[in-house]
């Protein structure tokens, strides 16, 4: 499942230009990292959970 998902992101990230591509991989990392934290936990996460 997440290496699918990080097929689907890079592909994403190849349609974007560099500047925003740049910009969007961060949030995506951060994203993917809170949805893993959500995931991983039957409880809210907490924002240390999914910090850059």
């Amino acid at each position: 499942m997440l290496t699918r998902t990080e097929q689907e992101t890079k592909l994403l990230l190849r349609a974007i230009p560099n500047g925003v591509g740049e910009l969007s991989l961060i949030r995506a990392s951060w994203f993917m990292g809170f949805l893993m934290a959500i995931l991983n936990s039957d409880e809210t996460p907490s924002c240390s959970s999914f910090q850059l």
